[in-house]
């Protein structure tokens, strides 16, 4: 169980069809579809012996280099990190969004059980220059096309933040 203490509400939401447990999840959601990633809702569960506890990771990503994503609103403690590396020794490629849906977001990428970086590479900097990001940033649209593969990740992002929610 995790020891986070919500300062604000969950406020459900459905879109969709869909019935998501807070807005910034069905957030994430429309950033999947303007990417046209193909994304499943709490697709499965899965449990975890380490933790004694089932695990539902919130998407599962269909055609996509990662297999599942856990998204939370900050920082995540360590039995949030814990169960995403833990699903990722199952032989998934886990990734984990920490805040909102914006270039600031937090990734964090497991593979095997590890936490896996991504390598700073020339295309990289030249990203960062192209799109005026910051190098924190650059590292996150990285890390995210390493997550999500190719696509306009500039109307994602503002797909998911003209969504009226």
């Amino acid at each position: 169980m995790s020891d986070r203490i919500y300062t604000i509400p969950w406020q459900p939401i459905t879109y969709a069809g869909i019935r998501f447990k807070s807005k910034l999840e069905c957030r994430w959601y429309v950033f999947f579809e303007a990417l046209r990633t193909v994304s499943i809702y709490e697709p499965k569960q899965f449990y975890l012996p380490e933790f004694q506890n089932w695990y539902i990771p919130d998407f599962a990503l269909l055609s996509c280099p990662f297999d599942y994503i856990e998204i939370k609103p900050t920082s995540p403690l360590p039995d949030e990190y814990g169960k995403c590396r833990a699903l990722s020794e199952l032989g998934f490629k886990v990734a984990l969004f920490a805040g909102s849906c914006n270039p600031d977001v937090q990734v964090y990428l497991f593979e095997n059980g590890h936490r896996k970086s991504i390598p700073r590479t020339s295309a990289f900097l030249q990203q960062c220059f192209q799109f005026k990001l910051n190098g924190r940033q650059g590292e996150t649209v990285a890390a995210l096309k390493t997550v999500l593969g190719k696509g306009n990740y500039s109307r994602a992002f503002k797909a998911a933040w003209e969504f009226k929610v």
